[in-house]
């Protein structure tokens, strides 16, 4: 019954959002990276600071890095607009089915009825409409790391960084799953991802004529980033304590490196910490500290995942109550959310929460159960346990 009712609203909010985008030409966001790209194909870098060429159209300052441009390529071209709408519904309706399938897959051992709620809980994420109703590339950016998790459990690192450095045309997402890299022998894969994001970089600025010094100092030093301060939680931060918005950048991209290398830390003494426990954990780092709006949302998927795993795992009413705030925060109706005073601060509780329970059952936080406690749940298989781990217990 849960299963049918979340896959019900999955599809519901797929055809809502598709509805917006064909009937109203509401993909905004999708029309103005067709823009940007036109830009860039012209040889034209779309922001008015870097390239100083005399303007023969109107120009647009683009807030994705330069990366981000050669991968417009494929959405694009030769088709433009309606090419770009359909390219991004369909991607972002196959990384669904991806990300149910590796749901399905991992809960299987527990049951039809679980597996088929795992399945359906990432298309059910509320957000999701406005992603295909605005044209953004949220949904495909997590199709990806799911398959940067696959890979990885697989042992392919290499293919596993090729597939992160596409989903960061999103960076505010993918770069929270690249701490997945620093488990076991996948450093090389991080290694792969960041030599091809530097190779279109370079070529995104040979092509524009930009000088590659240029655009770090825009980066880095001369834009303001408002772009982060437009919704999400940091416009809330600075709001109350006026703080410059590259500075919350960086404590978030500092936040994010740290939280990856003190789970590396422990995941090497540890059989309790896996790479699905940072994917869950360490999207609430990067939530709370960059820019993200609700078709973001997805990137929390993971999270769902893991408190639903625990709650089945220990049969504790407490797990039980983490997973099932967790899915509220997610599932519920986004207009529900703009009606609830503080309800943004609200949901921040909730995943912070969420998170550090997750961190103390797994014996990381002091109160929390012994390393062998957290790496031997009762009846049941060990929470972390890789792909394989998953379908030998589909077997038995």
């Amino acid at each position: 019954m849960v299963a049918a009712i979340l896959t019900a609203s999955a599809g519901a909010g797929v055809i809502k959002g598709c509805g917006h985008a064909w009937l109203h030409d509401g993909d905004t966001d999708m029309q103005a990276r067709v823009f940007e790209y036109q830009l860039f194909r012209d040889g034209i870098y779309p922001n008015p600071r870097l390239d100083v060429s005399p303007p023969t159209r109107s120009r647009r300052f683009t807030v994705y890095p330069p990366y981000a441009l050669p991968q417009f390529i494929p959405f694009f071209e030769p088709g433009g607009k309606l090419q770009g709408r359909v390219m991004i519904e369909m991607l972002s309706a196959l990384s669904l089915g991806v990300m149910g399938a590796w749901g399905w897959r991992r809960f299987r051992p527990w049951g039809v009825p679980v597996a088929a709620i795992a399945a359906a809980s990432g298309g059910a994420i509320a957000g999701n409409s406005n992603c295909f109703a605005l044209g953004q590339f949220s949904i495909i950016c997590m199709g990806l790391v799911a398959m940067q998790l696959i890979l990885l459990e697989r042992g392919r690192p290499v293919a596993a960084g090729i597939c992160w450095a596409l989903a960061m045309i999103k960076p505010q997402i993918a770069i929270a799953f690249a701490p997945l890299f620093l488990f076991g022998e996948g450093v090389v894969g991080l290694l792969t991802g960041i030599g091809i994001l530097l190779a279109l970089s370079l070529g995104a600025c040979a092509w524009t004529e930009v000088p590659p010094f240029a655009l770090v100092d825009e980066w880095l030093f001369r834009s303001r980033l408002k772009f982060n301060a437009d919704g999400g939680l940091p416009a809330l931060y600075a709001q109350w304590v006026s703080l410059n918005q590259r500075f919350l950048v960086g404590i978030g991209l500092a936040t994010i490196a740290a939280g990856g290398l003190w789970l590396q830390r422990h995941a090497s003494r540890r059989d309790s910490i896996d790479r699905l426990l940072a994917a869950a954990v360490i999207p609430v780092l990067c939530m709370i500290t960059i820019y993200h709006r609700n078709y973001d949302h997805v990137m929390l998927w993971p999270l769902l995942l893991v408190t639903l795993e625990q709650a089945l795992a220990r049969r504790q009413r407490i797990d039980a109550l983490v997973a099932i705030a967790t899915a509220v925060s997610l599932f519920a109706p986004e207009r529900l959310f703009g009606l609830v005073p503080f309800a943004a601060e609200a949901r921040a509780l909730v995943w912070i929460g969420a998170a550090m329970h997750l961190l103390r059952t797994r014996g990381l936080f002091p109160g929390g159960p012994s390393p062998l406690e957290a790496a031997a749940p009762h009846n049941a298989e060990p929470l972390g346990g890789d792909l394989q781990g998953c379908d030998r217990g589909s077997q038995a």
